[in-house]
């Protein structure tokens, strides 16, 4: 487990950082140079999700659930889980307004738009940042408990 943990943690930084220039670019309107990271967003939440899950069950395993966040990111410093949390509250705001906003406007046909990308990559985030988070930490406890041993 050891060995996987970082590659899964790149994996969630670059995640993080294409999805944050798609949101970036599509939230102004730019929508050209991004067609060739779409699938591999999508799908690498899934791919990083799954570990960062499985890992985050273990390191609250025998805690109270109304802890599970507090208790899941302890391996993390004070800045990184306000960050992180700071991320997802944006990324929750954002698809709201985008819902709101886009309640009586008429549906395109075709192609995506840039504002329906922008809505997803704000999700990609959100995700992103909290599996980077959950994997940092684990590390950071793996890592902890080796030197006490």
């Amino acid at each position: 487990m050891r060995r996987i943990v970082p590659i899964f943690l790149v994996l969630a930084a670059i995640g993080f950082a294409l999805s944050l220039g798609v949101h970036l670019v599509t939230s102004v309107g730019v929508l050209w140079i991004v067609g060739d990271f779409l699938g591999p967003l999508h799908v690498g939440v899934f791919i990083v999700g799954a570990p960062a899950m499985i890992l985050s069950n273990r390191l609250t395993k025998g805690h109270p659930r109304k802890d599970y966040w507090n208790i899941a990111l302890r391996g993390c410093p004070r800045w990184m889980r306000r960050g992180a949390s700071i991320i997802f509250g944006y990324c929750w705001l954002r698809m709201i307004v985008f819902l709101f906003l886009s309640v009586n406007q008429p549906k395109p046909h075709g192609a995506i738009t840039a504002g329906q990308l922008a809505f997803f990559s704000s999700g990609w985030l959100a995700f992103y940042a909290m599996e980077f988070v959950t994997l940092y930490s684990f590390g950071r406890i793996q890592e902890d408990n080796s030197r006490h041993v």
